[in-house]
């Protein structure tokens, strides 16, 4: 075995992730993000609520049992 190929077995992608609250969490911290970038004024309010919704949806839509 090479490096190559231990470096491409390492990279594999392992299964996939099923777990609600750490999908919360991580949609809680992007809109976090989001906000605090609200707050500094560096986004408009439409431009933020449409963030935080368009991530929120992402979300569901990712989400595959």
């Amino acid at each position: 075995m090479n490096l190559f190929d231990a470096v491409k077995r390492a990279n594999r992608p392992g299964p996939p992730e099923h777990s609600i609250p750490l999908r919360v969490a991580c949609a809680g911290a992007g809109d976090h993000g989001i906000a605090a970038c609200r707050a500094e004024d560096e986004l408009s309010w439409a431009v933020a609520v449409g963030s935080v919704t368009l991530v929120v949806v992402g979300m569901i839509l990712a989400y595959d049992p």
